[in-house]
């Protein structure tokens, strides 16, 4: 099993609320004696197991702002903790998110979700384009088979 110390600083992490939520789910795994099971739970086999209904029923009922996603996000990160110890999380992080590009957690998510809806838009806006210059094309053709027909006034009946 992994050492994890007793208890570590979260303080390189630019969210206070994402710490928080470190803070109190380590604790939680340290207290009830969890990080064995941690180590060697594996989703597919135990998806459902006590342990983890336990440390997650906890980790929820710990904060009243925890969210579904925040729940998920402390748990993957208590896991990966687990498995691959505190200072290779903190390691990792820093090269993701941290001081290294000095960019909080927040912000890269939010670029990166700008950066999909600037796609997203430029392809509705390209499908636009495609529509009405097909539409375009179409009014054209109309245009010209109209002046190539011969107007009915025109036409003698004998």
């Amino acid at each position: 099993m992994i050492y994890n110390p007793r208890d570590p600083d979260f303080s390189f992490i630019n969210c206070e609320e994402s710490i928080l939520y470190l803070r109190i789910g380590y604790n939680i795994v340290t207290y009830n004696d969890l990080w064995e099971f941690l180590y060697e739970y594996d989703v597919k086999t135990l998806p459902e197991s006590f342990q983890y209904k336990f440390l997650r029923e906890k980790i929820q009922n710990s904060v009243s702002s925890h969210t579904e996603e925040s729940i998920n996000w402390t748990m993957d990160v208590l896991l990966y903790i687990a498995k691959n110890g505190f200072f290779k999380y903190k390691e990792v992080y820093l090269y993701e998110y941290g001081r290294l590009n000095k960019k909080t957690k927040h912000e890269i998510i939010k670029e990166k979700l700008e950066k999909q809806l600037e796609k997203e838009i430029k392809n509705e806006i390209d499908s636009h384009i495609i529509s009405a210059e097909y539409l375009e094309k179409q009014r054209q053709l109309s245009l010209e088979n109209e002046k190539n027909k011969i107007p009915e006034v025109a036409i003698l009946k004998f």
